[in-house]
């Protein structure tokens, strides 16, 4: 048996921080205890470092960070410290980050595991002492065959997420993404893999029961790709929960809907659904390589208000191909919608994607981080601060802050989607 003690970094530059479980490490550690390993899980949005500190006097042999690309270098720091202390203790660090840039010279300098897409497999190597520096690890086929995360020991009452003033958590019932947007990391991983919605119910159950949980958040890719499924799910959720008890929301695309499945969600308790809207403007959805327009996206939000479901739409400024004009026909489009919920970022590329592969392709030049720290690359931070991250061709740094702040002024901002 094995001891490892899996470690959230703090979500240094967000608002509501801590409020949501840190879904990713939660599931690695109830599959290490499945395996027979002694294995724990520290969020450091609600312990200190000098608690995580104090926690491997304990004799952890392997520690694991999930390391997204804003706090990069804050899980570098951390874990040269504990290596300074813990010289015997082996480092493991996956995550978004690791598996877009699993070569960078500071991640080979202090990890001794780099895990590249899901984690299960390549834990499971780790702790067996049969794999290499990193580890590329195939998609999970059956993700029924995972386990729940550890609900009981993972000190429930410190997260504080509601839907509609009901107890919440995230949830995910299926990983991976089909479609190829430009600026998206989910387009790594093309194969989709979902739970089945007996599964999902499963454990929707357990939270209910055990915790009082009547608020769910599918934190899903493509939520809606599989018709069939979700019209299962519907039925298997009205069945399962008391009318009008239970609220959920979930994120798709509007080329994934139908009327009668905004329905179908609606009566099931869905009451706002995401999309990512991105463009009002065809051409720049079309440079995005999103296989998407206008009128699709419009019929969405239609369909979604036909039934019931408040929408929530994401818009990017900047994007390949954006002018001024452009950006205006997306802030006007924005407006026509009548959304109930609305933001937008500035364009950042992110590594591994094919805007930050290809950028003159695209008309942009990277403002690269310097060194290790990466923590500019958020959309926005504390109180709406907004980072640029590119020279577009064809709009200066002062023209994306102003449109984005036209945006923010001229359409109905605001509203989270966990709340």
């Amino acid at each position: 048996m094995k001891s490892i003690l899996f470690v959230n970094p703090e979500d240094e530059y967000v608002e509501h921080k801590g409020d949501r479980l840190p879904l990713g490490l939660a599931l690695l550690d109830a599959y290490c205890k499945r395996l027979g390993h002694n294995s724990k899980l520290i969020d450091l949005n609600h312990y200190s470092a000098e608690y995580l500190m104090d926690e491997l006097k304990k004799g952890y042999g392997y520690v694991c960070f999930s390391v997204s690309t804003p706090n990069y270098l804050q899980c570098i720091n951390l874990s040269k410290r504990i290596k300074s202390i813990y010289h015997n203790i082996k480092l493991i660090a996956g995550g978004n980050h690791i598996t877009d840039v699993p070569n960078e010279k500071s991640s080979l300098e202090t990890y001794d595991y780099l895990v590249v897409g899901d984690g299960e497999e390549a834990i499971k190597k780790i702790l067996e002492d049969n794999t290499t520096q990193i580890i590329i690890s195939k998609p999970i086929e059956d993700l029924d065959n995972l386990p729940f995360p550890d609900y009981e020991k993972l000190g429930m009452e410190k997260y504080t997420m509601t839907l509609n003033g009901k107890k919440a958590v995230v949830m995910v019932t299926s990983r991976g993404c089909v479609f190829s947007c430009v600026y998206c990391g989910s387009a790594k991983i093309k194969k989709w893999r979902a739970r089945s919605p007996e599964d999902v119910v499963k454990e929707m159950k357990l939270l209910y029961d055990r915790f009082d949980i009547k608020g769910f958040y599918f934190g899903d890719d493509i939520f809606t790709f599989n018709f069939d499924r979700i019209f299962k799910l519907c039925n298997l959720i009205s069945e399962n929960f008391p009318k009008k008890d239970i609220t959920w929301r979930c994120t798709t695309r509007a080329n994934l809907l139908t009327q009668e499945l905004c329905y179908s969600m609606r009566n099931a308790g869905c009451d706002i659904i995401s999309l990512g809207l991105e463009s009002g403007n065809n051409e720049v959805l079309k440079k995005m390589e999103k296989f998407m327009t206008t009128d699709i996206q419009k019929k969405g939000v239609e369909m979604c208000h036909k039934a019931g479901i408040k929408v929530k739409g994401f818009f990017i400024i900047g994007l390949p191909g954006e002018t001024w004009e452009t950006a205006i026909d997306t802030i006007e489009f924005a407006r026509s919608l009548n959304l109930e919920y609305a933001d937008a970022y500035i364009l950042t590329p992110f590594p591994a994607t094919p805007l930050w592969e290809n950028p003159e392709k695209y008309g942009i030049q990277i403002i690269k981080p310097e060194g290790s720290d990466w923590s500019k690359y958020y959309q926005v931070g504390k109180g709406g601060e907004y980072f640029v991250n590119i020279k577009h061709n064809n709009l200066n740094e002062e023209q994306l802050r102003a449109l984005i702040k036209k945006f923010r002024d001229e359409v109905k901002v605001g509203g989270l989607t966990y709340k």
